[in-house]
């Protein structure tokens, strides 16, 4: 199970990795350029570290980005391989003919790096998670920066004068990682997002409105094996919600499945698949214009009555229901993430994925542990 805890951990991690990359660099070149032997070893050997944890940058990075845009977290760990191998090239040509002579490597890595942190920056501030500030700060730092180095392969001494935005912006975001936990939350009262389109106050009219779906739905199961259980946030009383009503349809035996979607697409959903998610089939309206099943907003998912899935929807659920602590601080989490979001339902799915899921698994094990 993941936990809060972790998470931080790796933000300090990521953070501390920053800011080592350059002390290891900058010792480890000015001790390489020392005309002892000795000294130029050690030199040698701080290099390699400093390439060790740069690949490790993008290792860790990559996990964060994949989340949000795969092709961006695949293109920043590979800049952080290539600047890695770059900045280590001065130590192989200790050992061999120089293919490339230890500026060139080094403008390559650099240029290689510029260009490849512009995308990740754009993540941090398209999905909120940095400060926009220091995201924009980024944006502009790295693009001013791989000019700097592009120009080097002109003629042009432009680097040493164009990198420092970037260069203080790497110290910034590591120190920020570290204080922050790579948490961008910004505090607000509820009250001030209950009016906000994402996400509503609590309505009684949510309860009903599952039983009415429920009736649609049970009149086109007629004579199936299977029950109808109300969850998400829209099943617990008191809790605000996007106005969407979740429900889960339950088989025992893998046979009445396929008889539940056929009843199904007789009443105008569609089979959209598992989504990734064993044991659990999303069906969506085809649109019919079926009086209560086309006009009241709902996800309906088909799930085996031992599929982990419901597991997770039926324990979350009836923790939430038996504890208002938990009920306020989930609530309270939905309001922020929005306001993060900027209202995007999107966006909003994307953050929520990352950030609540710890939340979320910690009640699942609290309810799993009080109910046995």
């Amino acid at each position: 199970m993941r936990s809060s805890h972790t998470g931080i951990i790796h933000a300090r991690i990521m953070g501390a990795l920053f800011l080592l990359v350059f002390v290891f660099y900058g010792a480890g070149r000015h001790f390489f350029d020392v005309a002892n032997p000795a000294i130029k070893y050690i030199g040698a050997t701080l290099i390699v570290i400093n390439s060790i944890l740069v690949f490790c940058i993008g290792i860790l990075f990559r996990k964060i980005l994949r989340k949000h845009n795969a092709w961006v977290g695949s293109i920043y760990f590979a800049g952080r391989l290539v600047e890695a191998l770059a900045l280590a090239n001065i130590v192989i040509n200790l050992f061999q003919t120089p293919n490339w002579n230890d500026d060139t490597a080094y403008f390559v890595g650099m240029l290689v790096l510029g260009i490849s942190s512009v995308p990740m920056c754009w993540v941090l501030y398209k999905y909120r998670l940095s400060p926009r500030w220091l995201s924009i700060w980024g944006l502009v730092g790295y693009s001013i920066f791989s000019v700097g180095f592009s120009m080097e392969f002109f003629g042009k001494q432009w680097s040493m004068y164009l990198l420092g935005v970037a260069g203080l912006w790497e110290v910034v975001f590591g120190c920020w990682l570290i204080i922050y936990n790579g948490r961008y939350k910004k505090s607000h009262p509820v009250a001030s997002s209950q009016n906000g389109l994402l996400i509503r106050g609590h309505s009684p009219r949510w309860i009903n409105d599952f039983t009415d779906l429920k009736a649609a739905i049970d009149s086109g199961l007629h004579g199936l094996d299977y029950s109808i259980e109300h969850v998400g946030s829209t099943a617990v009383p008191g809790l605000a919600a996007k106005p969407i009503i979740d429900m889960d349809i339950i088989y025992s035996d893998i046979k009445v499945f396929e008889k539940i979607k056929l009843a199904l697409e007789k009443m105008g959903y569609y089979h959209a698949g598992n989504q990734g998610i064993e044991d659990r089939d999303v069906f969506k309206r085809s649109g019919q214009g079926t009086a209560v099943l086309d006009t009241v907003k709902h996800h309906l998912y088909v799930c085996a009555a031992d599929s982990k899935a419901l597991e997770r929807h039926i324990l979350s659920r009836n923790f939430l229901r038996k504890n208002d602590w938990a009920k306020q601080k989930y609530q309270q989490m939905k309001y922020d993430l929005a306001k993060r979001a900027g209202e995007d339902r999107k966006i909003y799915a994307e953050l929520k994925e990352q950030s609540v899921n710890d939340f979320i698994d910690s009640m699942i094990e609290e309810e799993r542990r009080t109910a046995n």
